[in-house]
């Protein structure tokens, strides 16, 4: 693919999301659960950041069921000025959730956790590269949010669409450590 600025990248995903709409993702997604909670990094973390999947993102919501009761389970809530933060989940981590002014399910919350070096953050992201370069959604929540825990695990997880040898990116955007994608690690 020709090199193309991230406004225009945006653009083709969302429409490509949209082609797919009716598209049944489940064993692409599957495979990808399935690799996650095999994984070491997994394995090995008390607590994982994860986020309320949107309908163009790896449905996580099994991953989610089950990370609930082995783990502490945080999701993001979007605050002003571009920060996030991450609420402890109750054991019914769906339970309570609440569409924000961007349409994103978020929890109601009760107790902020911070991740530590025992924790993993699971990453959504319009797009991600071999070089696990992330396209977000343009507004640098999870930018600002990884900036602050350089030394936190951070798995990025797609579909196959959105996976590409190279994406454009700034300066402040930040890489992952690693890309799932089809229940492939990169």
């Amino acid at each position: 693919m020709a090199m193309v600025t991230k406004k225009e990248l945006r653009i083709l995903l969302q429409k490509e999301a949209l082609d797919n709409k009716d598209h049944d993702f489940s064993e692409e997604d599957n495979a990808s659960i399935e690799a996650l909670l095999a994984c070491d990094e997994y394995k090995n973390a008390t607590s994982v950041f994860a986020f309320v999947p949107l309908p163009s993102e790896v449905n996580i919501n099994k991953f989610l069921d089950i990370a609930v009761k082995e783990k502490r389970l945080a999701l993001p809530r979007c605050l002003d000025e571009g920060l996030m933060e991450f609420c402890l989940a109750e054991k019914v981590w769906n339970k309570g959730l609440v569409r924000s002014s961007r349409n994103i399910a978020e929890p109601i919350c009760e107790h902020i956790i911070e991740p530590d070096e025992h924790s993993i953050i699971l990453v959504p992201a319009l797009a991600f590269s071999k070089l696990k370069q992330r396209l977000g959604r343009g507004m640098g929540y999870y930018d600002r949010f990884l900036n602050r825990y350089p030394s936190v695990m951070t798995i990025g997880i797609c579909r196959r669409y959105q996976f590409f040898d190279d994406i454009p990116v700034e300066k402040f955007d930040k890489n992952v450590n690693k890309v799932l994608v089809n229940g492939i690690f990169y």
